[in-house]
């Protein structure tokens, strides 16, 4: 399933409105994969193949046991491609977001990943057209023309979505053709999943049967109120009184509740499911008839009386259709049935694609690489010989893509951080080589552990005063030996001295290509975030770097959480949810200190960095102060920020004195 997950957590965001609403009109039978293939576009919505193409206009062709299928219905043209990378890309940007041509992002792919992602799709269509052709399911023409006119008519009906469609699309047969696209593949997955998978609704029945404790842990639903006191006397006596309507149950809550926290809401806890309440609770809330008061029930809080107001609980299947449920439990069943099926299918029918196209074959073993290791030490052998020139020690070779530089830079800092990580484990190999007496490091692992294992963990005594042989600093220093020894395939300081030599000399050979890499990068594509980043990690005392890296990252990160209190309030609820009072100081404080610290001491206060470079900082921090004070309106915090906005405008007036603006 790996293939489809890479970017699938992206579609909801590229997706253009009229396609999902046109995904929901056309049924439930509607596969999140095959949904999420709009991106790579549909040719000409049909199967029929371009006219007269050859394998030399094809970006990719589908393979079976490493032969190439010889029907054109099982190849990509670069029409079609490029068709489908360029809806792909400009839905991306419809939803305001900046693509940047070769790395992505963990909120936006890159045009690379877009691309490869697209291919990967379009060949994963052909796989099912495979299975279709092979089986007779193949939607007709008849088939795709009346559900694509049904669906057109449906929307055209609709004065209102008729104008949206011509606004979004420019004409309604533009729109046909895009839905006529999109219904191709539908039909598709919606035949090969009747015919594969069979009676799917039978299935689900039989794994609602054995999963049934699990989707009620997950589904099930209460809301209910609560009134919690400390006697069973007490909640006893006021029960009688709700019971006989001397009070009301919201009433009782607000003035007798020991929950301060529910008693002002009248006693209302809300909507809650199983697991989410101490099990007493939840037992008597879930077991309840509504609107009954339930209780006292005893918990480590005290006495609680209970009234539930609403409940959504199922035992059978009948049940998940009255709450609404079944159809959305059903899509979802299908959806994972179908692509274990789709998986297997796959192996087992040795499918496999090749590619046509340089950057696509270098992104595609790419891919590859960054989960081994083996394959990543080739290929960054490989880019090596490619990029670097003997006899140059200070620039890069003119390449007629920049993607094998984008490739060796992020494979090399993968790399870079692998070594720092055995550097540092033969380092404190050394070092226990050095201190951990040798009797103990002769012993055998499971050794070690048991005699870990007999020192006492009582707090109020001393290992001091214990009669061991080894202390137990000795016996974990050990037990991390042995578990480097194992890692690195090492057993003596002399093995650790030595790999740490080589190790330390690749290390240093790697960075210094990155470096140049990088700095070569930066020249051409100095707009890129992530070849920012890169840039202010080599040449942190680079003032020009610094200020282009605080800009971008001010741009990309800090400045849409401070665009307003409303937005400001919205991050701030959420990361409270993990950080609770640090939200603040992880959301703003330490952005900003690091950014005012480096713009401050490499570029403001150094009077031989370039003038539009110190006036750009000071804007920079002018406008963070600014944005600042407005979240906090007549506040003692508002007044400091100004104060420090003043301090930089100050500043700001010594290096351009008598600057109006």
């Amino acid at each position: 399933m790996s293939s489809f997950m890479n970017t699938r957590r992206l579609i909801k965001r590229i997706q253009a409105p009229v396609i999902w609403a046109v995904a929901i009109m056309f049924g439930a039978g509607v596969i999140w994969w095959s949904v999420a293939s709009y991106l790579g576009g549909r040719g000409d919505g049909d199967f029929t193949p371009e006219p007269e193409l050859t394998l030399a206009e094809t970006v990719a062709v589908l393979t079976k046991d490493g032969e190439q299928l010889d029907d054109a219905i099982f190849w990509v043209s670069f029409r079609e491609y490029e068709t489908a990378v360029r809806e792909a890309l400009d839905n991306i940007r419809q939803q305001g977001m900046s693509v940047d041509p070769y790395f992505g992002t963990e909120q936006v792919p890159g045009e690379m990943e877009v691309r490869y992602e697209v291919v990967k799709d379009l060949m994963n269509q052909r796989i099912l057209r495979y299975y279709a052709q092979q089986e007779g399911v193949l939607p007709s023409s008849a088939q795709i023309e009346a559900e694509t006119k049904r669906i057109v008519d449906e929307f055209t009906a609709d004065p209102n979505t008729r104008t949206q469609i011509l606004q979004f699309y420019g004409s309604v047969d533009a729109f046909s053709e895009v839905v006529k696209r999109f219904v191709t593949s539908e039909l598709l997955v919606m035949n090969t999943i009747e015919k594969a998978l069979g009676d799917v609704e039978a299935a689900f029945a039989g794994y609602f049967e054995e999963n049934k404790e699990s989707l009620k842990k997950e589904y099930e639903r209460v809301s209910a109120g609560h009134i919690l006191l400390d006697t069973e006397e007490e909640a006893l006596e006021l029960k009688d009184r709700i019971e006989a309507g001397e009070v009301g149950f919201a009433d009782a809550a607000m003035e007798y509740s020991e929950d301060a926290g529910s008693a002002a809401q009248g006693g209302d806890l809300g909507s809650f499911g199983r697991g989410q309440m101490i099990p007493e609770f939840e037992e008597a809330a879930f077991n309840a008839s509504i609107g009954e008061i339930v209780g006292p029930v005893e918990s480590y809080y005290g006495y609680h009386l209970i009234q539930v107001s609403s409940m959504s609980t199922f035992d059978t299947v009948e049940e998940l259709h009255e709450m609404g449920l079944y159809t959305d439990l059903l899509n979802d069943f299908r959806q994972r049935k179908f692509v274990d099926w789709f998986e297997d299918y796959k192996v087992a029918g040795g499918f496999g694609y090749e590619l046509n196209d340089e950057d696509l074959m270098l992104y595609d073993r790419y891919t590859d690489a960054k989960t081994d290791p083996e394959k990543t030490e080739e290929l960054l052998k490989e880019l090596t010989a490619m990029i670097f020139h003997e006899d140059d020690e200070h620039t890069v070779a003119i390449l007629d893509s920049y993607l094998p530089t984008v490739v060796f830079v992020q494979l090399a800092n993968s790399r870079l951080n692998r070594y720092d990580s055995t550097i540092y484990d033969l380092e404190d190999a050394i070092y226990y080589y050095e201190t951990v007496p040798e009797t103990l490091r002769e012993l055998a692992k499971d050794e070690i552990e048991e005699q870990l294992a007999v020192i006492p963990e009582m707090e109020d005594q001393e290992e001091d005063d214990m009669e061991l042989k080894y202390s137990r600093e000795d016996l974990e220093n050990a037990l991390d030996l042995k578990e480097i020894e194992v890692r690195l395939d090492i057993s003596s300081e002399e093995d650790a001295r030595n790999m740490l030599e080589m190790k330390l000399t690749a290390e240093t050979q790697l960075e210094d290509q990155f470096k140049r890499v990088v700095r070569y990068l930066y020249g051409d594509l100095p707009f890129s975030s992530t070849v920012l980043e890169y840039m202010y990690m080599i040449e942190r005392d680079n003032p020009e770097v610094v200020v282009r890296y605080h800009e971008n990252s001010y741009n990309k990160n800090l400045s849409p959480i401070i665009s307003n209190r409303e937005t400001f309030q919205m991050y701030l609820q959420y990361y409270e949810q993990f950080l609770g009072q640090q939200a603040v100081a992880f959301l703003l404080d330490m952005p900003i200190r690091n950014m005012e610290e480096d713009l401050l001491g490499i570029v403001v206060n150094d009077p031989d960095v370039p003038r539009d470079l110190r006036v750009t900082a000071l804007y920079l921090l002018i406008e963070v102060y600014e944005r600042l004070a407005n979240l906090f309106p007549d506040s003692a915090i508002a007044r400091v920020h100004l104060l420090t906005q003043k301090h930089y405008l100050e500043k700001l007036d010594d290096i351009i004195p008598g600057d109006e603006g």
